[in-house]
């Protein structure tokens, strides 16, 4: 080959030469071409003012990655760009930098001002188009539109004047949001509303012929009482019912105003009672339209007071405010000001708190207009992706009000409305000029300029030449898909399809791609008063523009904002890097004569075709993921094959073939390598284009672009028999068998597992890592999964015989919105969804809540919300410990590792339950004397009960002789005192019987896992109280019964009660502590607990009872 690639890969050197090339070669043209089905895209027209950011970037390469796709699918693939003229913002520059020079722009005029705006478009305009071109979009820049070109200007004229003729657009005084900075009219959409805090000024107004009698309101405006037109009340409120009818006085003024009923007025808010201002307040005006009010404007268009505020005129709003709340607090007015948080419209350009004001401009009726486009949704001729975005869309339109689109601007598309000053007679025309039909005086033209937003609505059918019926308005319009952020839904979107469908018939795209906002890495949004913008071009500068674009897209889910990381940047380099050297390694190890892909090798090995498989498998994957617009996932799938499965599997596993010119198949090995490089760069090329594009022209002579190359479709000669797989799995040595585990996915290692046979299939997994035995057993079906467990042969009671294979499996980068996509895909097939967990090359490294992921942002990644502090449990852990864990904890499933902390399972909750149940069934059986081990009872032989029962009866025997000897030394005793000897029995009995109530207790316990060894000394002090107390109750009883019978006085009494005091704690100590001893060494507690608690009990109790009578009777 005589091309090489670089040693190193430097996007800076490679990016800008692509790019010009791409556009020499008019690679991105489109052309009407009837053999080839269309598909459009229209670019969202970024403002000539504005300049590249994260939004434009993430909008542009979703926009460029389709529209590559389809152009390699054989698609005639059309995307026009475009700039948009940005009424306000435009005008806002021009005028500030005309400021800079000193200069107003009354000054220049409206044709000098427009003159030197066409000049700073000419400068400054093409900016957003020039740095569109680095990141690499593949627009149609020979069709290149702007929104007051001749093209789009004619439409929007022709639109205004067929509206204006159907009686859709008309001019009327009505209350419209005004910014008093930017000196215009602005909608509704273009309002924002920001939390600010104000006040409640309490106001009285007195009644007019009752002296000392007021109404009182409350307001947040109290310098709008100039313009008041009346006080209204809700007609239910019987505490005005009287006033209804009357009039006030208008305070600070010489005004009356009347009193009104209306149901608008809340009469549980407040004080029932509100102050009515037409001309200033969107409510007030419907109210007054109803009333027949008069609109009294008290502002001028700088928001300062007008002539008609008396001796306020000439104050700005907010200083007349505080001279109105001055003079009414000095003229008893004011009752008082409360604190109020509340909602204030703000203008989206300047962020000034905007005016409602009565204005005379020209509307559009939404009313009948707005139906057909509720129903092309409704009906499915445009789809929103995700679909959920359409109950914005719903809400917007089943809730539109008239559109204002007239501005009070220069710089826009002019009203095409005449004005008779002579006669008043007004004309709508195409002309530039006219002459009054009546008078036949020159006509003045309506200063104002049309809502940008208006030209906007055009878009997608006035840049392919309508009004004119052209061949490319008849073949790409109607357009495909609409890529635009969530936040222009009612801006853009809903106008573009009242408008397509009012002026062509057609819904203008079939569907609306959402996606997000890209925030900082703290999930803030990006903006100049946080300084956390991140420049794209900075990026691009210092990454390259393709690690930017595969940073946006990577982990991106449609309508989900995400976070922007550096980290991720260079991760996505360091995935360019790794494809340039693989590739570079490649075509160093090409020969002379190069490998001619057409020409498929007949030796090809099982490896070989494996790696064909996969990337045919990949390319059909990718495909229907693209086509339903997962962008995202379809990166993931495309990076795990390169980066995995061919680069760390597929090259590794072949050099040495490589590097063997006397192994057959070498030539294989490399036609394979190209093979699948040059498959693999055609499905990364939408997202990649630079990198893809350098190293596909190097590598191969038959195509001169990657971008006109045709995509890689599946096909039946690249799969191969799933029985052919399962027999060359069987036979291939262990690391290649493990290297191709992990290089398949689990519907291909599903497919060989249920091909293969038993014997085979613990032969192959008795060779593999418990992590790689964890993934083949998941994908093998219950009943031969349990048969292979027990060939398997985990330790009978560990863990690894009870644990469950099914889990979800999720990675520390993919995102909430990847992992709750995940869940639903393979959730119904696992034990329990209820916990996932989170493993980095299988290793377990955290675990996630699913509840947790269902409450958290879907931009955020595993990483910020799994929890690292968690149990987890060996595969060779007593099973039983595993469960008491798991019910001591409340857990819903504890992981289960592998000696090289691989996750290999879960034990969950209802195996626990099972492990307790069948244990619990064990020591029952050993509290009835049946060792666990042992057979049952009847299985058991004669000689082995013998042998199991007969030395603690021994034992028991021995006792008998030494309880003897102790009453024999105290002979002497007895022959004074003969019913010594009577209490024997008695104190003996009551000691046998506590110490077996403790064993009994004690075993019980240790059965079903309440007490172990550990609790040994716990368990001796809770015994030793409650001996305290036994002993207290059986001495008090006991020595009443002794006084009643006459057995003895009260001295002998208190004797006999002190020693059953003592026999009853020897006796519980011992039968708590004899169990416990016996299950830590091994006896069994049940067999041998009640001779030896006799035994020891019957001993101490006798030695004690003669060694106090002894004491207190003197016997010695």
């Amino acid at each position: 080959m005589s091309k090489e690639l670089e040693k190193n890969y430097n996007p800076s050197e490679i990016e800008d030469r692509l790019y010009h090339k791409w556009l020499e070669k008019k690679y991105f043209h489109a052309e009407v071409n009837r053999d080839k089905k269309p598909f459009t895209i229209v670019m969202p027209p970024p403002n000539i003012t504005g300049k590249l950011h994260m939004g434009h970037a993430l909008d542009n390469t979703m926009q460029d990655i389709i529209i590559r796709f389809k152009r390699m699918q054989g698609y005639e693939a059309l995307w026009i760009p475009g700039t948009d003229h940005a009424s306000i913002s435009t005008e806002v520059k021009v005028t500030n930098a005309l400021k800079e020079e000193g200069i107003d722009k009354h000054e220049l005029g409206r044709e000098g001002f427009l003159k030197r705006t066409w000049e700073w478009k000419k400068e400054y305009g093409g900016t957003i188009t020039s740095q569109l071109k680095k990141i690499g979009s593949s627009c149609d820049w020979d069709r290149e539109r702007f929104t007051m070109d001749e093209g789009c200007s004619k439409a929007v004229q022709e639109v205004f004047i067929k509206l204006y003729e159907k009686g859709l657009i008309y001019k009327g005084s009505r209350i419209v949001n005004w910014c008093p900075v930017c000196n215009t009219s602005i909608s509704d959409a273009e309002v924002e509303h920001e939390e600010q805090a104000g006040h409640f000024w309490h106001i009285n107004y007195p009644v007019v012929g009752e002296p000392g009698r007021y109404v009182e309101i409350a307001t947040t405006r109290p310098e709008t009482l100039l313009g008041d037109s009346a006080l209204a009340v809700n007609p239910d409120d019987e505490r005005y019912t009287d006033l209804v009818g009357k009039e006030v006085e208008l305070p600070l003024t010489d005004r009356t105003i009347p009193i009104i009923a209306d149901p608008y007025v809340d009469k549980e808010f407040g004080t029932g009672v509100v102050k009515i201002t037409p001309a200033h307040d969107p409510n007030d005006f419907e109210v007054g339209k109803r009333h027949n009010l008069p609109e009294i404007n008290i502002l001028n268009d700088d928001a300062t007071i007008n002539n008609l505020g008396g001796k306020y005129a000439g104050m700005d709003r907010y200083e007349a405010r505080k001279a109105i709340v001055e003079d009414l607090d000095k003229e008893g007015y004011l009752v008082k000001i409360e604190d109020h948080e509340h909602n204030v419209g703000t203008c989206y350009r300047c962020h000034t708190t905007i005016e409602p004001r009565v204005s005379k401009q020209w509307f559009v009726k939404m009313e009948e207009i707005a139906k057909p486009a509720i129903e092309a949704v409704k009906n499915g001729d445009t789809k929103f992706v995700p679909p959920h975005f359409d109950k914005t869309y719903f809400h917007w339109l089943e809730n539109i009000r008239d559109w204002c689109i007239s501005r009070q601007l220069w710089w826009g598309h002019r009203i095409p409305a005449f004005y008779c000053d002579d006669c008043g007679e007004m004309v709508v025309t195409k002309e530039d000029h006219a002459v009054c039909p009546k008078c036949g005086k020159e006509m003045r033209q309506d200063p104002d300029t049309l809502d940008t937003w208006f030209s906007s609505a055009l878009w997608p059918f006035s840049t392919l030449g309508w009004p004119d019926n052209t061949e490319e308005l008849d073949y790409f319009y109607p357009t495909n898909v609409l890529v635009t952020g969530y936040d222009i839904i009612f801006f853009w979107v809903i106008r573009m399809m009242f408008s397509g469908l009012e002026h062509t018939g057609k819904v203008p795209f079939d569907t609306v791609l959402i996606h997000g906002l890209v925030r900082d890495s703290q999930g803030r949004k990006m903006s100049k008063s946080l300084g956390n913008g991140i420049d794209p071009l900075e990026v691009i500068d210092k990454y390259g523009a393709d690690a930017l674009r595969f940073t946006l897209i990577t982990g991106n889910a449609p309508g989900n904002d995400m976070r922007f990381y550096w980290e991720r940047v260079e991760a996505s380099r360091n995935f360019a890097n790794k494809v340039w050297n693989a590739s570079r390694f490649i075509q160093m190890n090409m020969p002379e004569e190069g490998i001619d892909v057409k020409n498929k090798p007949e030796n090809l090995t099982d490896a070989d075709k494996w790696i064909l498989s996969k990337v045919n498998t990949l390319a059909k994957d990718v495909t229907e993921n693209l086509d339903k617009f997962e962008l995202g996932i379809a990166a993931d799938k495309i990076y795990e094959f390169i980066w995995e499965e061919f680069c760390d599997w597929y090259i590794e596993m072949v050099k040495p073939r490589l590097y063997n010119d006397d192994d057959d198949t070498k030539k294989a090995a490399l036609w394979t390598l190209k093979k699948v490089l040059i498959d693999a760069l055609k499905l990364l090329h939408p997202y990649m284009p630079f990198i893809t594009e350098e190293i596909f022209c190097t590598i191969q002579d038959e195509e001169e672009s990657i971008m006109i190359s045709a995509w890689p479709e599946y096909t039946e000669e690249n799969t191969f028999a799933k029985e052919e797989a399962a027999e060359t799995f069987s036979y291939m040595d262990s690391d290649t068998r493990e290297d191709l585990i992990n290089a398949l996915t689990d519907s291909e290692l599903e497919e060989i597992m249920e091909e293969m046979y038993l014997d085979d299939t613990v032969d192959v997994l008795e060779e593999m890592p418990a992590n790689v035995v964890d993934r083949l057993l998941m994908v093998t079906d219950e009943e031969k999964r349990q048969q292979i467990n027990q060939l398997l042969q985990y330790p009978e009671d560990s863990a690894g015989s009870v644990m469950n294979v099914d889990y979800i499996a999720l990675r520390r980068e993919m995102t909430v919105a990847e992992s709750i996509l995940k869940i639903r895909q393979v959730g119904l097939n696992r034990e329990t969804i209820y916990t996932c967990y989170v493993t980095e090359q299988r290793h377990l490294i955290g675990q996630v809540d699913v509840k947790e992921l269902l409450t958290s942002s879907e931009s955020k990644t595993i990483e910020e919300i799994m929890d690292t502090n968690m149990l987890y449990a060996r595969t060779t852990d007593d099973q039983e410990d595993v469960a008491n864990t798991i019910t001591k904890y409340g857990l819903i499933a504890l992981p289960i590792v592998d000696h090289e902390n691989c996750m290999v399972g879960i034990v969950t909750v209802d195996d626990a339950m099972q492990v307790l149940q069948e244990e619990t069934t064990e020591d029952i059986s050993i509290m009835a004397g049946v060792n666990p081990n042992e057979d049952s009872y009847f299985g058991t032989s004669i000689f082995e009960h013998v042998k199991s029962r007969i030395p603690w009866l021994l034992f028991l025997m021995l006792s008998a002789t030494v309880t003897q000897m102790i009453m024999n030394s105290y002979e002497n005793a007895l022959a004074l005192m003969p019913q010594l000897a009577g209490f024997v029995p008695m104190l003996t009995g009551t000691g046998g019987n506590c110490g077996s109530q403790s064993s009994t207790l004690v075993i019980r316990g240790l059965a079903v896992g309440e007490i172990e060894f550990s609790d040994l000394f716990k368990v001796i002090w809770k015994e030793i109280r409650i001996a305290f107390c036994i002993s207290i109750i059986l001495s008090v009883v006991n020595g009443i019964r002794i006084m009643l019978m006459g057995q003895g006085d009260a001295t002998m009494a208190f004797t006999i009660g002190l020693t059953m005091a003592c026999t009853v704690l020897i006796a519980k100590v011992v039968g708590c502590t004899l169990p416990l001893v016996a299950k830590k060494i091994g006896l069994d507690p049940a067999i041998m607990a009640t001779p030896l608690i006799s035994t020891l009990v019957d001993i101490s109790t006798i030695s004690v009872y003669f060694a106090i009578v002894s004491y207190v009777f003197g016997l010695n």
